[in-house]
C-alpha cells in the first residue's frame, strides 16, 4: 500500500516535470535556441558549403567571369574568404543580421542579389535545423508525459483480486521509460544536430519495446518459477497423498 502511494505520486511529479519541460521547448524557444546554436551554426556551415562552392563555380566560369567587373568579383571573392575564414562566426552573422543586411554592401543589384542568396541559403540551413530540433524534443516531453501518466493511470486502478498487478506493469513502464530517457540524453547530440538524425517518432516506439520486452521476460521467469515450484511439491509428496 505504501509502495502503491509512493509509485503515485512518483508518477504524478515526472508527469508534471516533463510537461514544464514540454512547455519550455515550445514557449521558450530562444532559450533552446540559445542551448542549441552552436550545433545549428555547425550543422548550417555545413549545408553552406555547397551554397559557397556553387558561387565558386559561377566565378570559375568563363563566360561569367568575361561579364562580370572586377569590382563585383572582388566583393564575392571577400564575401567567400569571410566565410571560409570563420565559418561559424560568418553563419551566426548571416542568421542575426539576416540576408537583407546584403543590400548595404553594394548598390549593384546583380551582385546584392548573389551574396542576398548565400546568405538566405545559411539562415534557411539554421531555421530548418532550429525546427527540426524543437520538434525532435516535443516529441520527447509529450512521450515521457503520456508514459508517466499511463503509469499513474495502470497504478491508480490496481485492485487485489486482479491476476495480473497493474502496479507491477506500471513499474515496468516506469524502467522502460527511464532507459529511453538515459538513451535520448546519451545520445551524439552533435552528430544527430550535425546530419539532422534525430530520433523522432522512434523514441515512444523505443519505449513500448523495451516495456514489452520487461513484461515478457518477467512473465517468462514468474512462469518457469511457478513450475519448478509445482515440480517440487509433487516430488515430496508420496503416492498415499501425504507429504513427506
Amino acid at each position: 500500500m505504501i509502495a502503491n502511494w509512493f509509485l503515485l505520486r512518483f508518477f504524478l511529479t515526472g508527469a508534471m516535470l516533463f510537461s514544464i519541460s514540454l512547455g519550455v521547448s515550445f514557449f521558450a524557444k530562444d532559450y533552446v535556441r540559445s542551448l542549441a546554436e552552436d550545433f545549428a551554426c555547425e550543422h548550417a556551415a555545413k549545408q553552406s558549403e555547397r551554397a559557397a562552392a556553387n558561387l565558386e563555380s559561377q566565378l570559375a566560369n568563363p563566360i561569367v567571369a568575361k561579364f562580370l567587373p572586377d569590382r563585383q568579383r572582388e566583393k564575392i571573392e571577400a564575401e567567400l574568404i569571410e566565410f571560409r575564414r570563420n565559418r561559424i562566426r560568418y553563419v551566426r552573422e548571416a542568421v542575426t543580421a539576416g540576408a537583407a543586411s546584403a543590400q548595404k554592401l553594394d548598390a549593384d543589384v546583380r551582385i546584392a542579389d548573389r551574396i542576398a542568396g548565400f546568405k538566405r541559403s545559411i539562415a534557411t540551413a539554421f531555421d530548418d535545423t532550429m525546427a527540426a530540433l524543437v520538434r525532435d524534443l516535443a516529441i520527447f516531453n509529450s512521450t515521457n508525459v503520456a508514459a508517466f501518466l499511463i503509469a499513474w493511470c495502470l497504478a491508480r486502478l490496481d485492485r487485489p483480486r486482479w491476476a495480473v498487478s497493474l502496479t507491477v506493469l506500471s513499474f515496468f513502464l516506469f524502467l522502460a521509460t527511464l532507459y529511453a530517457t538515459w538513451m535520448y540524453i546519451d545520445q551524439n547530440w552533435f552528430f544527430n544536430i550535425l546530419f539532422k538524425s534525430h530520433m523522432g517518432w522512434s523514441y515512444p516506439a523505443l519505449i513500448a519495446f523495451y516495456f514489452l520486452y520487461i513484461t515478457f521476460e518477467n512473465a517468462g521467469d514468474t512462469v518457469r518459477l511457478e513450475s519448478e515450484r509445482q515440480e517440487g511439491d509433487v516430488g515430496q509428496t508420496p503416492p498415499g497423498g501425504r507429504e513427506v
